[in-house]
């Protein structure tokens, strides 16, 4: 659900926006990075992790991002921005999908039309 909020303490949350669950998620591993999709892109290119969206499909952890143009800074924040977590075989993510879908783990990576990756410095 666009918007939600989940506490990093909640143990199991009720409710997560997509740029809410890997917050949520990074912050169980022990990893503090921005909330939203854009800022958590930026921070990681800002910090040397990009990689192709190829190779995150193939790593476990990885966020991919669906952006209608690669934000810039900050300032510039896409309007269309969304993440996901690959789970690392080529196709199945885990994602907040609202409340039609929920969180949940999904088997369609490769027709999302992900368009930028990268794994949170830190983590894998």
């Amino acid at each position: 659900m666009y918007g939600a909020t989940a506490p990093i303490s909640d143990p199991d949350p009720k409710s997560f926006d997509c740029s809410e669950l890997t917050l949520w998620a990074a912050a169980r591993a022990g990893v503090k990075i921005p909330d939203g999709a854009t800022a958590q892109y930026l921070y990681i290119r800002d910090h040397g992790g990009t990689m192709s969206v190829q190779q995150a499909l193939h790593t476990p952890g990885a966020l991919l991002f669906r952006f209608g143009h690669e934000p810039r800074d900050l300032g510039d924040i896409p309007a269309d921005g969304y993440v996901a977590i690959s789970l690392g075989d080529g196709v199945p993510t885990i994602e907040a999908r609202g409340h039609a879908y929920g969180t949940n783990v999904f088997d369609n990576a490769g027709g999302r039309s992900f368009n930028f990756a990268g794994m949170i410095p830190g983590m894998g």
